[in-house]
């Protein structure tokens, strides 16, 4: 499939799922004492860039969207709701 921007959606879900699943993990070791304070502080960094993850999956299928329009432009076929799609 490549490394288009839909594959850069999926993958930036599945970062965000596994990196949440260990997260969560890691703070459930954490309330029953097996993993203790200080390592665990290494927690607290793993959720920014969880939510970084999550926020790039809708991007990826935005662009994605945008360059499948633009290659149908180049083609001189026209969509009828790409105004919707596209800034002014």
């Amino acid at each position: 499939m490549g490394w288009g921007f839909v594959t850069k959606c999926w993958g930036a879900y599945v970062v965000a799922i596994l990196g949440t699943s260990v997260a969560s993990v890691g703070m459930w070791l954490e309330s029953f004492g097996i993993f203790p304070y200080p390592e665990s502080a290494i927690l607290w960094y793993v959720w920014p860039i969880m939510y970084a993850a999550y926020a790039l999956g809708p991007t990826y299928q935005v662009e994605a969207a945008r360059v499948a329009l633009d290659r149908l432009d180049d083609l001189g076929m026209e969509f009828k709701s790409d105004a919707a799609m596209r800034p002014n």
